[in-house]
């Protein structure tokens, strides 16, 4: 009742985040900069915004964030949504923010993560800065059809503006480009080959969606030769950057021991970084990890913990697997026949045939639902449906069970012996004594609903 294939396909789909401003590999901060320099915080809507350096400065706040003007320089907090002078990032939810100046360079840090570095002047930035560059207006331009942002949503405009930005020098506009065409949208299929085209540019300036595509690319041949350590080398860049998709491909390659000597150690530390970082998949890879002791000892307790974590993010293999560990049991983890059948009817219901084959046994048995050989047939017949090697038998062996357990027959028959009339009785009775030898195919019988007596022979039910 444990067995699963808990290793997922090389690439997990996810929904692209297209940004309209470099996402940068983070960088550390000399020891001391930040203390000689001048420093104000303020909580605004929930979120601690820091500001260190700079010269003038003013903050208003806003329905959804705040508007924040340093320097002559704007920086808008709007929702999960961060722009300097009008260049964007999506950032995802987050609790504080730190804006560092440092002469004309401005940084920006979300929860630990650097998303905007802008230099006013000298040497540009990828995307421009101060005015906006030629190739950051057009990627804007690309950000706002592919949302639908003050714009009729248009996968194929954002392409076009994406393209004409890229062709301009833009990384950020091939990046967007590279994560279109690697997960697909609505009108625009999966095109590997082409999103390794983009992401090569991309790559060159370190976007983390990028250098995790060119991860697996070298990792699969796609457009370029087999490089087994690059790969390793880009997958465990992007997962630096919290990409939870390389953290977990790193864990399924030393899982797998294909490409690299199997590890479960190792398999084990990358599932649980992106677990911890709230990967589903990975969440319910550790959690598999656990509880069959890979990597580590067995743990019934952690196991479940991060099985429930993935199951609320509806996951099915990790629905499954709290169901087996509420069934089984173990040190810190009480059964629960109850809480085992709920959790294998959701995993079935997504269309996991084991959890539509427990759940099948539980009913047979009365196991945390009132028994029913009914359900337990109807559960039973989904397992074969989708697939379960052993639901066939388990099948056939609960639908002659249920016609044993029929209702007690009605003695409606009588039988002929001389002159005497001999019932009433069951048709099981009366089949019992055509086995003895007292009733034979010549005997008159008759039972509620005939006309006349008949001679057993010539009823269908009693014809030998």
């Amino acid at each position: 009742m444990t067995k699963t294939d808990f290793l997922r396909p090389m690439r997990a789909h996810i929904v692209a985040v297209i940004v309209g401003l470099a996402l940068a590999l983070a960088l550390t901060v000399p020891a001391g900069m930040a203390e000689a320099q001048s420093s104000s915080s303020v909580t605004v809507n929930g979120v601690k915004i820091t500001i260190t350096g700079g010269g003038s400065q003013s903050i208003s706040t806003t329905s959804s964030g705040a508007e924040i003007v340093i320097d002559g320089r704007e920086i808008v907090i709007d929702g999960t949504t961060i722009s300097l002078d009008g260049s964007s990032v999506d950032s995802g939810e987050f609790e504080e923010v730190e804006i560092i100046v440092e002469g004309n360079t401005t940084r920006i840090v979300v929860d630990g993560r650097e998303v905007i570095t802008s230099t006013r002047s000298g040497a540009p930035s990828n995307d421009g800065d101060g005015e906006l560059s030629e190739a950051a207006k057009l990627n804007n331009l690309g950000v706002a059809y592919y949302r639908g942002d003050g714009v009729e949503q248009s996968f194929e405009k954002a392409i076009e503006y994406y393209e004409q930005a890229m062709a301009l020098g833009s990384t950020i506009a091939a990046d967007n480009l590279a994560n279109m065409f690697w997960y697909g949208v609505e009108g625009i299929p999966e095109d590997e080959p082409r999103a390794v085209g983009y992401a090569k540019v991309a790559v060159e300036d370190d976007h983390p969606n990028s250098v995790y595509i060119m991860g697996i690319a070298y990792l699969q041949a796609i457009t370029v030769e087999k490089d087994v350590d690059l790969a390793l080398e880009l997958l465990n860049r992007a997962g630096d950057e919290e990409r939870t998709d390389a953290l977990n491909q790193l864990g399924v390659e030393y899982a797998r021991g294909e490409h690299v000597p199997k590890d479960d150690a190792k398999a084990a530390a990358y599932y649980l970084r992106a677990a911890d970082l709230g990967n589903r998949v990975s969440q319910s890879n550790y959690a598999w990890f656990r509880w069959q002791g890979r990597g580590g000892e067995k743990d019934a307790a952690e196991a479940l913990r991060y099985a429930l974590m993935s199951a609320e993010q509806g996951n099915t293999s990790a629905t499954y697997l709290a169901g087996v560990i509420y069934y089984h049991g173990g040190e810190g983890v009480e059964v629960n026949m109850a809480e085992a059948a709920r959790m294998f009817e959701v995993a079935a219901l997504d269309g996991h045939p084991t959890a539509a084959f427990n759940l099948g046994v539980m009913y047979r048995d009365g196991d945390g639902v009132e028994k029913s050989l009914d359900r337990a047939i109807e559960w039973m017949q989904v397992a074969l449906d989708r697939g379960h090697e052993d639901a066939a038998g388990e099948l056939e062996r609960l639908k002659k069970s249920r016609g044993e357990a029929q209702p007690p027959q009605e003695a409606i028959w009588w039988f002929a012996e001389g002159q005497q009339q001999v019932g009433p009785m069951t048709l099981n009775d009366l089949r019992a004594e055509m086995a003895a030898g007292r009733v034979g195919d010549q005997t008159l019988v008759w039972r509620k609903g005939m006309t006349d007596w008949a001679m057993a022979g010539s009823i269908g039910e009693l014809a030998q």
